[in-house]
């Protein structure tokens, strides 16, 4: 998978492993005596989980890399991910039918790790009629946080918004949805673009969708990647991270 096998260090079966393998925080002498007149463990803390946070984003992705791996392997199966109008003319499955299947093969992956995904998941309320729309995110994704030194267990939490390629927005929901509006005062600073990559001959030409797709990706896989990921790496501010994930969908 483009985004999720190129540009990263370690393997990944040790990557895999984070969430299993999470310590609790050194915690050094000085802070020992800080915490005696505090009482508080926010000078230390706050610090290691936003590591198992960028941690759990990694999980993610890699996980959505053996996706994409089931899709185009030797038993391809993007196939499920379309629905054939005429013999070899296909369409893409709608953009909900897509993110359900990615919850699914989140929650099979990573039901180990203790990884829970959710669907349309309202993080704001609307209050009356003249209230601000609420919101829902597509996937909503959250892990206990191992030996936390709280009573109860912290979750650590990320959000993942799923765009199909023929999106008009496909190329702005990062900062405009993602960024702007889920993550936006929100105690959930960590968010995953995921965008599925379904261009290809099969796909029928009659389609309107194909032709939104033609108008707003570039050409190539490759240079679509490159586009999501540096995207990430530009809006990764504030205490904000994004990471982005492109997915390999279409038809051999």
């Amino acid at each position: 998978m483009k985004a999720a096998h190129h540009g990263r260090k370690g393997s990944p079966s040790k990557r895999f492993a984070l969430l299993a393998e999470l310590r609790p925080c050194p915690i050094p002498p000085a802070y020992v005596s800080a915490r005696a007149c505090r009482h508080s463990t926010d000078i230390v803390v706050p610090l290691c989980r936003e590591k198992r946070r960028e941690e759990l984003l990694l999980v993610l992705q890699e996980s959505l890399g053996r996706f994409e791996a089931e899709l185009q392997g030797e038993t391809a199966l993007a196939f499920t991910l379309w629905d054939e109008r005429t013999p070899r003319v296909y369409r893409p499955k709608e953009e909900e039918r897509f993110a359900d299947v990615i919850k699914q093969h989140l929650v099979r992956d990573l039901r180990d790790r203790g990884v829970i995904a959710h669907r349309e998941v309202e993080i704001r309320v609307r209050h009356g009629r003249g209230g601000l729309a609420g919101e829902r995110t597509d996937i909503h994704v959250d892990v206990a946080e191992p030996h936390s030194v709280e009573s109860r267990p912290v979750r650590i939490r990320a959000i993942i918004e799923v765009k199909g390629c023929w999106h008009r927005e496909v190329l702005t929901a990062m900062e405009t949805q993602l960024r702007n509006r889920y993550l936006r005062d929100n105690d959930c600073r960590h968010g995953l673009y995921v965008v599925g990559w379904f261009l290809c001959p099969q796909w029928d030409t009659n389609d309107s969708r194909r032709a939104e797709a033609l108008r707003h990706m570039p050409p190539k896989i490759e240079e679509a990647n490159a586009t999501f990921e540096a995207q990430a790496r530009g809006l990764s501010t504030g205490g904000v991270t994004l990471r982005s994930v492109l997915i390999n969908a279409s038809l051999r």
